[in-house]
């Protein structure tokens, strides 16, 4: 039987961690350069980020991360939230599974009041990640890392998505739009 669980991300059962280091591993090999083979999991405290996971006998299906954190734009601050991390096992792709969780993503960040969600995906799954309530905003780049190295999305030849929640949100949507949005995540991070 499948069950869903959320919790926070540095409570990730011991047993599921492994497994879902290997599927990040498989899906993004270039992330892992020169780091150790034993790596253990990271996580990031300071965007809070809450984790899940769909599993079936112990197996990891689905996973992905929700962060947040406060992000200073056009002279306003918004209560943004991402999507992260998400990875669907091999073989259970193309079922519905990743739908399923980002979907239940979507309630979760519905759930408390953000402003915004937005974050980076390859451009072939625009569509995937628009069928869970989020928008592809042309011409706008997310901009990671730090200010004295930051890291481009546009460099990266990755889409911004994004849903606009709130009043102020909404209200300043042309802010939003052709622009460079800064998340200041840390070296070498990007949603």
């Amino acid at each position: 039987m499948q069950q869903l669980l959320q919790f926070s991300k540095e409570q990730c059962p011991f047993q599921y961690r492994s497994q879902i280091v290997e599927l990040m591993r498989q899906e993004w090999p270039a992330a892992f350069d020169g780091r150790d083979d034993d790596m253990e999991w990271v996580h990031q405290v300071d965007t809070n980020p809450t984790s899940f996971l769909l599993i079936e006998n112990e197996i990891v299906i689905s996973y992905l991360a929700v962060p947040w954190k406060q992000v200073m734009h056009g002279g306003e601050r918004y209560k943004a939230f991402a999507l992260s991390e998400v990875v669907t096992n091999p073989i259970y792709r193309n079922q519905g599974y990743g739908l399923r969780l980002i979907k239940e993503a979507m309630s979760f960040i519905r759930h408390h009041q953000p402003d915004i969600s937005i974050f980076t995906c390859k451009p072939e799954l625009i569509h995937f990640y628009s069928q869970g309530g989020w928008s592809f905003i042309k011409g706008t780049h997310l901009i990671g890392g730090t200010r004295h190295k930051p890291l481009r999305s546009d460099l990266l030849g990755l889409c911004t998505m994004i849903n606009l929640f709130s009043d102020k949100a909404r209200r300043n949507q042309s802010d939003f739009k052709d622009a460079d949005i800064y998340l200041e995540l840390g070296e070498q991070l990007l949603w």
